[in-house]
């Protein structure tokens, strides 16, 4: 049976949708030696997932999906900075595809690759610091004219739990809440080695761009830039 104390966590949690994340972090020591060279970073488009899930099932969020992408997105670029990158001009947009019709498919391609990789990162991201993960230099295909030294790969793996649901949660030993998943990976844009792999699952508003953990100054931005910030400083 739930204690009081769980019951008084379950309600302020139902009533305040409080945010929270906790992070996991990697960093392969070839930064270091790197950091000098690398100074300019691209940011590939995040893949997201997200879903609700009510008392009748799941239901997939496909528009909701595509505007935290973007989010995403902008997110990691404001953040990268505190990293000593600088982000360039996102080279991906449609109009920059439909010019180079190739990277559209090395792109495509590359994400596939990431995604098998990510599935062992989430496993065995402590082998990071070994320098044993590494996407080939194929990854050169998605930096045109060589422009980036560093590529972000961006994954969000998100469950919004509607109020329904919250509600029957209240009377569970671990309340329902909303939550996602998001990896962060930075690559060397060349060489293709893992330099840095972040895991922040994150709690609260996880849908509204605007708002929540999210929104521009909100809890993702101080996550990723607490973590890049690591980065930036030169031992």
């Amino acid at each position: 049976m739930p204690t009081k104390t769980n019951w008084r966590l379950a309600l302020f949690i139902l009533i305040t949708g409080v945010q929270a994340a906790t992070a996991e972090e990697y960093l392969n020591p070839k930064w270091s030696a790197r950091q000098s060279a690398a100074r300019k970073a691209a940011v590939l488009p995040p893949v997201a997932e997200l879903k609700r899930a009510g008392m009748k099932g799941d239901e997939g969020l496909i528009e909701e999906s595509e505007a935290v992408a973007a989010a995403l997105q902008a997110a990691v670029a404001r953040a990268l900075p505190s990293a000593g990158l600088r982000v360039i001009p996102n080279p991906f947009t449609e109009p920059a595809l439909r010019q180079r019709p190739g990277l559209r498919y090395e792109l495509r391609n590359m994400q596939t690759r990431y995604a098998a990789l990510e599935s062992m990162l989430m496993r065995n991201g402590r082998d990071v610091p070994n320098g044993r993960f590494s996407m080939g230099d194929e990854v050169c295909n998605v930096n045109p004219d060589g422009a980036a030294d560093v590529l972000a790969f961006v994954r969000w793996d998100g469950t919004a739990v509607t109020a329904g649901k919250k509600a029957y949660g209240v009377f569970m030993i671990e309340p329902k809440r909303s939550t996602a998943d998001l990896t962060v990976t930075l690559v060397d844009a060349f060489l293709g080695d893992v330099l840095f792999f972040t895991r922040l699952k994150l709690h609260g508003n996880i849908v509204d761009p605007r708002g929540g953990v999210l929104s521009e100054g909100g809890t993702l931005d101080q996550k990723l830039r607490q973590a890049f910030g690591k980065l930036g400083r030169k031992e």
